[in-house]
């Protein structure tokens, strides 16, 4: 992302604290892991929506209906729908597969949000991203959304930082593939998920990922709403 393309002052600052985010996870001290994890923990709740709490998450999507979230705005473009559930499928299996060797929560969500699809989108095609945006249960979008972020920050506040220091398992990388979030296909982005700490995922993809493609709908929002004005 482009820094120069933030133009509201709260992306501006999420973005500024991020850099002393990536600069904690880079330390092998001890001290500056923690007060990264705890930093973490706050820029990640402003990239989910917190409840009776302001976030960035809220003030970029509130005043939007269904229809804009189904809206698919031409070739090569993302919906909505589309996007939250990448954000999603994207942290449920970094953080839970690869931080924290858990499982995911998604497997307690498939049939609500009705498909088994489990890759995590990367990559998509426009027909695939289509029929995502036009079939998924918006309902059950947003609560496996807000689940997938109250198990990350239920799980964080529990982690010792000296793990942040830590590199994958070989292991780690095979349940991408064992559980179907990514096929060949993206064996690049597995390489270089692999080639992190643990602290370095945390800051990418669990939260600078989300925070890029809540810009994006940011920048969609007046087209979206100006659409709805014009219906």
């Amino acid at each position: 992302m482009d820094e120069k393309q933030l133009m509201h002052p709260e992306e501006i600052e999420w973005y500024e604290r991020q850099k002393r985010l990536w600069d904690y996870m880079q330390s092998e001290e001890l001290e500056s892991l923690a007060a990264g994890l705890q930093l973490f923990l706050d820029q990640h709740a402003q990239v989910h929506m917190t409840d009776g709490k302001q976030s960035l998450a809220e003030s970029t999507l509130v005043g939007l209906s269904d229809e804009h979230w189904r809206l698919k705005l031409g070739e090569g473009k993302n919906s909505i729908a589309w996007l939250i559930w990448h954000n999603a499928r994207i942290e449920d299996v970094t953080f839970n597969l690869l931080v924290v060797d858990g499982s995911q929560v998604f497997d307690d969500w498939f049939e609500q949000l009705g498909f088994d699809r489990r890759k995590v989108g990367t990559g998509m095609g426009d027909e695939e991203v289509l029929e995502i945006s036009s079939t998924i249960h918006l309902p059950a979008l947003r609560e496996y959304w807000a689940a997938v972020g109250r198990r990350t920050q239920q799980v964080a506040r529990t982690l010792d930082p000296v793990i942040l220091k830590e590199r994958l398992e070989p292991r780690n990388i095979q349940r991408l593939f064992d559980e179907g979030a990514v096929t060949q296909n993206l064996a690049g982005l597995a390489q270089w998920w692999s080639e992190r700490t643990r602290g370095e995922l945390l800051f990418q993809p669990v939260s600078r990922h989300a925070f890029t493609h809540l810009h994006e709908i940011r920048q969609m929002r007046e087209t979206l709403l100006a659409h709805s004005v014009g219906s």
